[in-house]
């Protein structure tokens, strides 16, 4: 019984002190990342764009954007629910033109339903 004790006091004591070290540690990294923001002078310095050169953030420079006349601020020009990038590197349809073959449904709503967004029959 009196090794049963001794043995459940250790545990406790390992996993207080286990514990303690972690908010340790947690709190340091906090106090890092607030010295960080107290060394930047202004919001607009604390901002890094991962994407300078792709405003839309659609995978597509915005200048090969301005090259096929694509929008560079919206990732979907067309608006049919496919973005610029899926429908110039995968299906091949107009990412300007929300139907690209013409039949009156949407390239997006036509992959949706499994028909080909750039002609008759199924993908």
């Amino acid at each position: 019984m009196k090794r049963i004790l001794i043995v459940g006091l250790v545990i406790l004591v390992t996993a207080g002190l286990l514990i303690a070290i972690l908010l340790f540690v947690a709190n340091r990294k906090t106090n890092d990342s607030q010295k960080n923001l107290e060394n930047t002078t202004s919001v607009e310095e604390a901002k890094i764009d991962p994407f300078p050169d792709d405003l839309d953030r659609d995978g597509i420079l915005d200048v090969e954007e301005e090259k096929l006349g694509t929008s560079n601020k919206e990732f979907d020009t067309d608006g049919d629910g496919l973005s610029d990038k899926i429908e110039i590197e995968v299906l091949g349809t107009d990412p300007t033109n929300p139907d690209t073959d013409g039949d009156g449904f949407a390239d997006g709503y036509e992959v949706l339903k499994g028909f080909n967004p750039k002609g008759e029959g199924n993908i």
